[in-house]
């Protein structure tokens, strides 16, 4: 059985609220609710993985990838929400895109995340 990660290294918390669509919005657009908080204060790792600066509709947004390790499993599924403050002091929001368990015997869960700004 894998090893569970060091605390030392699950050095930040994260928490997460699950999405929930509902109709849409006056302008035809996705209107989705996360009033659902599934955890709070998970320890956690986030390391950036990857920035990409896209040109669409007249303007730039930046996406940032990233991979948010954790300790243990939660119930999380894509389009779920986790919030995060960064160590300058930032909040940031960041949308769950999948979940993985690299080593496959349940030690250490990553779950791939994106922001866009």
């Amino acid at each position: 059985m894998m090893r569970r990660p060091s605390a030392r290294i699950l050095d930040q918390t994260i928490s997460f609220a699950r999405f929930a669509p509902v109709p849409q919005d006056v302008d035809g657009g996705a209107a989705p609710d996360y009033a659902v908080t599934i955890a709070t204060a998970v320890p956690c790792s986030v390391q950036q993985t990857d920035v990409e600066r896209v040109v669409g509709q007249q303007r730039v947004t930046t996406v940032i990838t990233y991979a948010i390790l954790l300790g243990d499993p939660l119930d999380l599924a894509v389009n779920d929400v986790g919030t995060w403050v960064d160590d300058l002091g930032v909040s940031r929001t960041l949308m769950v895109a999948g979940i993985t368990n690299p080593g496959g015997h349940g030690g250490e869960w990553t779950v791939l995340a994106v922001e866009r700004r």
